[in-house]
C-alpha cells in the first residue's frame, strides 16, 4: 500500500461506524443485567439493520456458553440478543427518543471537553441522570491521572482466559471450539 487513501478504499463505509464496537458492549451489559434473551429495535438505515446476520452471530444458542476477555473488559457468549428489529425510526417513538438522548449525550461530552460541565445545567443533568441509569456503561474520559487500577484492567490474565477478539473471529469462522459439545445419543 502505498498511501492512506489505498487502505480507505478496502474498507466498507460502515466498518468505522462506532455504533457496531458499542453494540457489543451495551447488549452484554444489558444481557448480563437482565439475564435473558431480548429484541434489538434499530433504525433500518443504520448500520446495526445492515450488520444484523453477522451480529446475530454472537447470540446463536448454539454457541457454548463462555467468558471471554480480560479483567473487568469480559464478555459472556452468546450474547442475549434475540434478534435485531430494523424498522423505520420515524414512525416508532423508541428509536426517535434514543435518537434525542444520543444528541443530548453528545451534547454533554462536548461541553465537558470545553469545561463547560457545571452543576445546574443541562449538560450537567444529562450525564448524571445517564450515570445514575446506567444508561452509559463503560466510559472512559480521556485523562493523565487514570491508570490501569482505576480502570480495573490491572488485574493479570490467567492460562484459560481468552482474547475477546481472538474469540469472536472464530464465531465468525464457525470454529467447533466455540459451539456445544454435540449430545450423546
Amino acid at each position: 500500500m502505498r498511501d492512506h487513501n489505498e487502505l480507505f478504499e478496502t474498507i466498507n463505509p460502515d466498518e468505522l461506524d462506532p455504533l457496531v464496537p458499542a453494540y457489543y458492549v451495551v447488549v452484554n451489559h444489558w444481557g448480563k443485567s437482565i439475564g435473558c434473551f431480548y429484541e434489538v429495535v434499530a433504525d433500518e438505515s443504520k448500520v446495526l439493520a445492515k450488520e444484523r446476520a453477522r451480529l446475530l452471530k454472537f447470540s446463536n444458542p448454539d454457541l457454548k456458553p463462555i467468558s471471554v476477555g480480560y479483567d473487568r473488559r469480559k464478555m459472556d457468549y452468546p450474547l442475549k440478543v434475540s434478534d435485531i428489529l430494523a424498522v423505520n425510526s420515524k414512525a416508532h417513538h423508541q428509536v426517535q427518543f434514543a435518537d434525542i438522548l444520543s444528541g443530548a449525550i453528545t451534547n454533554a461530552a462536548k461541553a465537558r471537553t470545553k469545561g463547560l460541565l457545571r452543576p445546574k445545567t443541562f449538560a450537567h443533568d444529562v450525564m448524571e441522570l445517564c450515570f445514575s441509569k446506567k444508561l452509559i456503561v463503560d466510559g472512559v474520559w480521556p485523562s493523565d491521572e487514570i491508570d490501569p487500577k482505576d480502570l480495573g484492567t490491572e488485574i493479570e490474565s490467567g492460562a484459560d482466559d481468552i482474547d475477546a477478539a481472538t474469540y469472536a473471529a472464530m464465531i465468525l469462522k464457525n470454529h467447533p471450539l466455540t459451539k456445544k459439545p454435540d449430545k450423546p445419543n
